[in-house]
């Protein structure tokens, strides 16, 4: 009897662990190759660049990895970014090379490049950009328009860029000395930096209308293209640093210097730790980027880690055990929302249950549901400050039952 009660107490705790596993964070196994700076995806390929062991490639989403050097003269890739159907790797000592193989083999293209320490890339239309470090030789932003046959010097260079963000014809660079837009491919620069109180800005993320600026001591969002910054850090990323944003439908997940990941769901009125499997909370996150199904972070220490998007899908909970006669989609309250409104649903029995909200074109703004539900009556909370005021719609598919609303978002 009592061999039989331990093993029925092991096998609960692999059940109780393996459920444990899947909302954390876990080790890709991409090879050590130093402090991961930069990583991107084109599925089912994955590019992450080091410090130490330049560029690694996994063609299978992570499961294996290779070092894709060839014709790479360093180690050490800050920053890399697809345009068209080339790879470019910008880097802290050579300046910038390009494959056209998905990295299997690497070209210098440095003509007209001045300064080889490259923090940053980013692509507006068949425009590419590089944010370069201040050294003796210069700082500031370079544009090649030929797929980086030529580069031209287009500004900044009293600055030391570290980030971008392209929105339309809009590129703002993130500097040391705040956030600057150029709406003429960077002819012409302005500085915007009203209520942003930090000089150094390491990150810059769009989310719809709304801009997010990682800084030394915490983070910014402006609403009007710069014009105005908001602190958003509560208390909790008070003097952190962000060194990397992501952004997940209602969720911004930042990446810090030393203190791991933080993530807020109510546009940065709250933060939680989000460092379940990494190795310490003291982990340094200067990457951070999304695929269609994953998020991968990379680590100073060399690691490359990943989870599911579905780890930040909004909760739903169970609200009644009184078995509804009928499937029902229920009015959202409040309407309008101004921030967040509450939307229930009832299953007369269990339901694969897909619950999304859209914008007035169709296209998808936030999935809010999407896994199997007992029978019963839910309820979730959908709060979404980066949209803009106007009419959306929110859809119930379970089954065979397909339902939808209409609410007013107003600001």
């Amino acid at each position: 009897m009592k061999s039989i009660y331990y093993t029925f107490i092991a096998l609960l705790c692999i059940i109780l662990m393996s459920g444990n596993l899947f909302a954390q964070w876990v080790d890709t196994g991409a090879p050590f190759g130093g402090p991961v700076y930069t990583i991107v995806t084109d599925e089912p390929n994955i590019f992450i660049g080091t410090n130490q062991g330049g560029v690694y490639r996994s063609t299978d989403n992570g499961s294996n990895w290779e070092q894709v050097n060839s014709g790479l003269t360093t180690a050490s890739v800050k920053a890399l970014t697809f345009a068209g159907s080339y790879l470019f790797a910008g880097t802290s000592t050579k300046g910038i090379f390009r494959s056209a193989d998905n990295g299997s083999n690497w070209v210098e293209v440095n003509n007209g490049l001045s300064v080889l320490f490259i923090n940053t890339l980013a692509v507006s239309g068949s425009n590419i950009f590089a944010g370069a470090k201040l050294s003796v030789t210069g700082g500031g932003v370079f544009l090649s328009t030929n797929n980086g046959d030529n580069w031209t010097y287009v500004g900044l260079t009293n600055y030391e860029v570290y980030s971008f963000a392209v929105s339309g014809n809009n590129i703002f660079a993130g500097t040391s000395n705040g956030v600057y837009l150029s709406t003429d491919n960077g002819s012409n620069w302005t500085e915007v930096n009203s209520g942003l109180t930090e000089s150094d800005v390491y990150s810059l993320k769009f989310s719809n209308s709304n801009l997010y600026a990682g800084t030394p001591n915490g983070l910014f969002y402006s609403s009007d293209n710069g014009s105005n910054w908001t602190n958003i850090n509560s208390s909790t990323l008070d003097n952190v640093s962000i060194r990397s944003i992501a952004i997940h439908q209602v969720d911004i997940i930042v990446g810090t210097d030393g203190d791991g990941v933080y993530v807020s769901a109510d546009n940065g009125s709250t933060w939680d730790e989000n460092d379940t499997g990494l190795p310490n909370t003291f982990a340094s996150v200067y990457a951070l980027t999304t695929s269609s199904t994953k998020i991968y972070a990379g680590t100073f220490s060399g690691v490359t880690w990943e989870r599911p998007l579905t780890d930040y899908v909004t909760d739903v909970e169970k609200t009644s055990d009184i078995l509804p006669q009928y499937f029902n989609l229920s009015q959202n309250y409040p309407n309008p929302l101004n921030p967040s409104t509450s939307i229930e649903f009832s299953i007369p029995q269990e339901s694969f249950v897909e619950l999304k909200v859209f914008d007035v074109l169709g296209n998808e703004v936030v999935l809010l549901a999407n896994e199997s539900y007992p029978a019963g009556k839910y309820r979730t909370d959908f709060s979404n400050t980066n949209l803009s005021s106007g009419t959306y719609f929110y859809r119930l598919k379970a089954g065979n039952f397909i339902q939808t609303r209409k609410m007013l978002l107003l600001k």
